[in-house]
């Protein structure tokens, strides 16, 4: 699970859904530069995780595809980069992948938005 100081709270989720987004047949995600929404918040990245109803029709499904994209987050936490706040958005593919190939596609996505540490932009 993602420690509590790194995931982000309601009070900020909106203001980031309306960052930039960037898409994958798996995820979509939304991202905004902490330093546009509060000085006050430690310069550290902070992730939050939604399941739409519409995808994921029982509430034990969404939550167990957010666990499994909190512990893929866990796992690269090493490779981001601080000073962004990040919505992802899964969709009903992502959870037959394997856990290596959602770390995959995560981190892809990261990349593809920025957010990963510089020369760290390979992640297996």
């Amino acid at each position: 699970m993602l420690p509590a100081n790194r995931r982000l709270t309601t009070e900020f989720f909106e203001e980031t859904i309306a960052g930039r987004s960037f898409h994958s047949p798996l995820l979509s995600i939304k991202v905004i530069l902490s330093s546009k929404i509060s000085e006050n918040l430690s310069k550290k990245s902070r992730f939050a995780v939604a399941a739409s109803k519409k995808y994921f029709k029982t509430a034990i499904s969404r939550n167990n595809a957010r666990r499994r994209v909190y512990a893929t987050i866990s796992s690269l936490l090493s490779h981001i980069a601080d000073g962004f706040f990040v919505v992802i958005l899964i969709k009903p593919e992502a959870l037959k992948l394997k856990p290596a190939e959602l770390r995959s596609a995560v981190g892809t996505i990261f990349d593809k938005a920025g957010i990963m540490k510089k020369g760290q932009s390979k992640v297996e």
